[in-house]
């Protein structure tokens, strides 16, 4: 509730909306509630769904004190009347407020606008994703289909006609695929909430995911259309044979029911959209590792950060509340230092920013205003001068950061240097470089100034412990039995702070590496299938050269020789794809380039190693047969 209270009017008496569903609307509109020492009265209650975040809506006045304060701005929302297009509305409103720039904005567009590029990119993945489980599923039913010509053979020899042969097989799988289907609808109902929490977008607050009839719906449908789809050409191409062919020429080298290049294009197929998969789960992969390998400046772990405030407005209270409970924090066993900023490092609060006056020239700056105390609790090194204490409350002090000495004082001392900010202060101190809005966003030059408690940006403490500090229960305590009447929002360690900050790419290179994973799954069973079949139909082959003397290496050799090639064609392709594939990504990278060559090479060696091993194990089985049994076996 503090962080709403730039809403606030200046009368006493308001009135609110509330969004609480819970309630029913008859019996709480008209009520009056006391809020922040204002009687206020209930006018209406709306959809939960309206927005998530916030419970209680009041009009919005602004006062000549409330424009003068950083974060006054306010966002305008318009509903067009029907026949009225975005062109239309922004000349009205160009003639209504001359001189400025208007420009109209759809509400979806903005809503979407940080998710799209992530839906595209994931819709892509999954659509790769499919296309290698149809190769695979096609391989696999050909050769199972293959497995089949005697049934085949006898059906059709006792007068069952190609289309009743098709029809046959395309059930059979319609019933597979409906079974699979359930099962992953089944799985998706249980891993639902897992998979929201994860998404690396922000949902409309209109959009609840769920399984509803029509997400069923088109699941079953596209699981039935995919399943047709690659069962239709095995089972035509098995009820091509003629029953003489079926019969007497379905033998091991019979290229009717198993074409010679089709079990190499498979595994090209399946190679390639794998690596493809892969390289773009890999560059996220390692995209997210230099992210978190950036120094930010100082140490998330050590820091905790503690949102409290008065629950009142009364004059004067804000200005003691927090000096005093910085006080009582500091004396708290295990805790280093204690300090408070309306802009704390890796918060989601928003950085204030200012121009800043230096020998004519205007320069913008990062703007936090901060406590004595501050610097300390997030471990800044003083490089010259010294930070704020108690006796700098005149406010006619300000520290800044190495960044901004380097810009501002170029060869020369900061300290005792003057600027206008926006009245002329005087530099006390230079401090260390950080990050102040995590590790994508670059080092800023910055100027610290004196805090003074303020109900419109509610300030946050923030605490250096040592391992056997105050636990949160400790520190809320504190936070509640300080002055008046205090609410306490959150209690957060500081690594939760930066686990926020990265949560996007996190779940990114999540989501990216497990359509990977499964992509490298499905590409070895595949593969193991595709080899095995080929290696059984070359048993009379095999049993020849091991009864001329041929060993099981020699063997093996052979049967990988064939499996190289298609595998090695799969690379080359992957590669040349992903090379395209990639700008996907790119705006999600961090130093990280789409044509990484690590990433790349990486890739192509796992998926190499993870296809030839898995020809191997069938060509390696086949070598220690006997060759005796191979041929009678034939």
């Amino acid at each position: 509730m503090s962080r709403s209270t730039a809403w606030r009017q200046s009368s006493a008496a308001r009135l609110w909306k509330v969004t609480d569903a819970r309630v029913p609307a008859p019996s709480i509109v008209g009520r009056t509630l006391q809020l922040e020492g204002a009687t206020t009265t209930v006018v209406g209650v709306l959809p939960p769904v309206f927005h998530r975040n916030v419970q209680i809506w009041q009009p919005r006045v602004t006062t000549p004190e409330l424009a003068d304060r950083r974060g006054s701005g306010a966002d305008v929302y318009l509903r067009l009347q029907p026949g009225i297009n975005a062109r239309d509305a922004e000349a009205a409103l160009r003639d209504i407020v001359s001189g400025a720039h208007v420009s109209l904005t759809p509400l979806f567009a903005e809503t979407i606008e940080t998710t799209h590029e992530m839906v595209a990119t994931l819709s892509g993945a999954v659509a790769l994703l499919v296309l290698l489980v149809c190769v695979n599923v096609g391989g696999l039913m050909l050769v199972s289909g293959a497995e089949r010509r005697r049934e085949l053979a006898v059906r059709a020899s006792m007068g069952a006609g190609r289309m009743r042969l098709v029809r046959q097989l395309l059930t059979e799988a319609g019933v597979l695929g409906v079974i699979a289907c359930a099962f992953g609808l089944l799985a998706a109902w249980w891993s639902l909430d897992s998979l929201v929490a994860v998404l690396p977008m922000e949902l409309p607050p209109h959009v609840l995911p769920s399984i509803n009839p029509l997400v069923v719906l088109g699941t079953i449908g596209a699981a039935l259309a995919t399943t047709a789809t690659v069962s239709l050409w095995p089972a035509w191409r098995l009820t091509r044979a003629s029953l003489n062919q079926l019969i007497v020429g379905a033998g091991p080298r019979s290229t009717v029911l198993w074409p010679r290049r089709a079990g190499p294009a498979l595994i090209t197929i399946e190679v390639a959209l794998a690596v493809v998969l892969l390289i773009g789960s890999g560059l996220l992969l390692r995209s997210l590792d230099r992210l978190l390998a950036v120094d930010l400046g100082f140490q998330p772990e050590a820091v905790q950060m503690l949102e409290a405030s008065p629950a009142t407005n009364a004059k004067g209270v804000w200005a003691d509340y927090y000096p005093a409970l910085l006080e009582r924090l500091r004396v708290l066993p295990g805790v280093e230092a204690a300090g408070a900023t309306d802009s704390p490092p890796l918060g989601d609060t928003g950085m204030a920013f200012s121009m800043v006056m230096h020998r004519g020239d205007m320069v913008e700056v990062d703007a936090p205003s901060v406590t004595p105390g501050f610097f300390e609790a997030f471990g800044f090194r003083v490089l010259d001068g010294r930070t704020f204490t108690h006796e700098d409350r005149s406010g006619d002090m300000v520290v800044i950061n190495d960044a901004a000495a380097r810009r501002l004082f170029p060869g020369e001392r900061a300290v005792g240097q003057s600027l206008t900010f926006p009245f002329p202060r005087t530099v006390i101190g230079v401090v260390s470089n950080i990050r102040q809005s995590g590790p994508r966003v670059a080092v800023t030059e910055t100027v610290y100034s004196w805090l003074t408690p303020d109900p419109v940006m509610p300030p946050t403490v923030v605490i250096r412990a040592s391992a056997a500090g105050p636990s949160h229960d400790a520190l809320r305590q504190v936070a509640l039995t300080v002055g008046p009447r205090a609410l306490v929002e959150r209690i957060l360690p500081g690594t939760s702070m930066l686990s926020s900050v990265v949560a996007r790419p996190r779940h990114r290179t999540l989501l990216l590496g497990l359509l990977g994973g499964l992509g490298l799954l499905l590409t070895l069973i595949g593969t193991a299938g595709v080899s095995a079949y080929a290696v059984a139909r070359r048993s009379q082959e095999i049993g020849v050269r091991m009864t001329f003397g041929a060993d099981a290496r020699s063997v093996v050799w052979t049967m990988m020789r064939d499996a190289t090639w298609p595998v090695g064609l799969g690379l080359v392709l992957g590669l040349v794809a992903s090379f395209y594939a990639t700008r996907l990504v790119e705006s999600f990278l961090f130093e990280t380039t789409p044509t990484d060559p690590l990433t790349f090479a990486a890739a192509a060696t796992l998926i190499a190693t993870t296809a030839l091993g898995a020809a191997w194990l069938p060509a390696r089985k086949a070598a220690r047969v006997d060759p005796v049994q191979a041929l009678r076996a034939e």
